[in-house]
């Protein structure tokens, strides 16, 4: 969802939280357009926060020709927040642009997919740049995975894998975090399981699925999809591997035979076993779930749990008598799997796309910018924050101190960049621009532009319409030379 704006640029003068002063310059208003730019104040405190410029720090230059650059040392990537990093040396320059290192990485990435331990007491989300563990709390543990992205997590008693994106291996890592293995595979996206008693692990994706004995790591099936495009699948403790594809088919297969065994036609994006094996269900594209005995050679449709839109997560509680789902219809429920009835209504107003039960009767859904961690009774114990889908822009103070913020999907996030410490989020934003000092920051969406004052709780201080901007108003940027942002 690409926005278009036409250019415009009006000049800063001065920022009073009490009194705003703008000079606009307009180059895009189409003929015959007499409509300006009108100014909206909101209500304001009496602090005052100007824009004014930090010094400039005095280089000293070297002797040689050639700098000698002595890099700052490097953190393990992504940095937990809160982290102070070392500062950089030297100023970016042509002379110092081989000797650029990575300081630190802000935000958890995308999260893709998460999977409870065996005992309920970890809490392992795949994401965009690594494997997060967290208690069931939402205390961040551990990360695992030097900064990859990974599409899929399973999890054993002895052992964490995890599916590489657009890679064709699956990282093995002890529970306490040791990598022992990657294993090969190949199909670049797909999915990981192992089975409840941890003695095997199964990759499937595109027309490959690959068993393993984990005593050995030997390849026990290496078994064909003809026609079909694997997509993700579950392990059953009866030895049964589900796989979902494209197609639209649900294929069942006996993993020590590497036979099939049965087949059922079922839109699925996600697949769970019922604890006892019996039981498949499937959480479905045309916006339900769907319960199947899979005890016989014929699957047989028992329950169906209806939603208002697709469904992207699905898991049995650990007496195998309830359902979860989630759903892009905001809502994750709670159904009795032998009545079909709606028990609990967990979540309203927020899209999931991943859940999962622990043993100790805890729900973790995963949102597109965020897991969520609710008790047997509902509530929310832990908000695992992560990373929207997407970076749209960034803007850094002047003096590389006060506030780096990222935004993306309408949402402002300051960071100090000293700690590492998130400072402020602004919502209902989609470009940002910050002053020299961080005092101040603009941020523009659709066809306005709001100055807000971070030291004041995000409070907002005024708002500028642009009318006759096609398309919107969608990025500014600050100029510090002559004062002027650029919308």
């Amino acid at each position: 969802m690409w926005r278009v704006a036409r250019a415009c640029i009006f000049i800063f003068v001065a920022v009073v939280i009490s009194s705003c002063a703008f000079s606009i310059t307009s180059t895009a208003v189409p003929e015959g357009v007499t409509s300006a730019p009108t100014m909206t104040l909101m209500p304001t405190s009496t602090h005052t926060a100007t824009w004014t410029l930090s010094p400039s720090p005095t280089l000293t230059p070297t002797a040689t020709s050639s700098p000698t650059m002595t890099p700052s040392p490097t953190l393990a990537l992504p940095v937990k927040e809160g982290t102070p990093f070392p500062l950089p040396r030297a100023t970016l320059s042509v002379e110092s642009a081989n000797f650029v290192i990575p300081l630190a990485r802000y935000g958890k990435g995308v999260a893709n997919a998460l999977q409870w331990s065996p005992d309920g007491e970890v809490l392992a989300v795949a994401s965009t740049i690594g494997v997060y563990l967290y208690d069931s709390h939402g205390q961040e543990k551990q990360v695992l995975g030097n900064g990859e992205n990974f599409d899929s997590v399973a999890f054993s008693e002895k052992y964490i894998a995890a599916k590489v994106t657009w890679d064709g291996v699956v990282r093995v890592w002890t529970t306490e975090g040791a990598l022992t293995h990657s294993l090969e595979v190949p199909f670049s996206w797909g999915a990981v399981a192992f089975s409840p008693d941890g003695t095997k692990l199964v990759a499937g994706g595109e027309n490959t699925i690959v068993v393993w004995n984990t005593n050995g790591w030997r390849v026990l099936q290496t078994i064909e999809v003809k026609h079909d495009r694997v997509h993700t699948i579950a392990l059953s403790s009866t030895d049964v591997v589900a796989a979902a594809t494209w197609e639209g088919d649900v294929f069942l297969w006996n993993v020590n035979t590497g036979q099939q065994i049965g087949k059922l036609s079922s839109d699925a994006t996600k697949l769970a076993f019922s604890p006892d094996g019996a039981l498949l269900a499937s959480a479905e594209y045309r916006g339900q779930a769907t319960v199947w005995n899979v005890r016989g050679a014929h699957p047989e449709m028992l329950q169906v749990f209806p939603h208002h839109h697709k469904v992207f997560g699905v898991a049995f509680s650990p007496r195998g008598d309830l359902l979860a789902t989630t759903s892009l219809d905001g809502t994750t429920k709670i159904w009795d799997v032998k009545t079909g009835k709606e028990v609990k209504t967990v979540v309203k107003g927020r899209a999931g796309e991943g859940i999962a039960f622990s043993v100790e009767k805890f729900l973790a859904v995963m949102f597109y910018d965020a897991v969520d961690i609710f008790d047997e009774d509902g509530q929310r114990v832990a908000d695992i924050r992560f990373s929207p889908p997407y970076v749209e822009q960034i803007a850094l103070a002047q003096d590389d101190s006060v506030v780096m913020m990222t935004s993306g999907w309408d949402t402002i996030t300051g960071y100090d960049v000293r700690t590492g410490k998130v400072k402020f989020s602004v919502h209902s934003a989609a470009g940002v621009a910050l002053s020299p000092n961080g005092a101040g920051i603009l941020s523009a969406l659709d066809n306005t532009l709001t100055l807000w004052s971070p030291t004041e709780g995000q409070q907002q201080i005024a708002s500028l319409d642009f009318p006759f901007v096609i398309g919107g108003v969608n990025k500014v940027y600050y100029n510090p030379m002559n004062h002027e942002a650029i919308v």
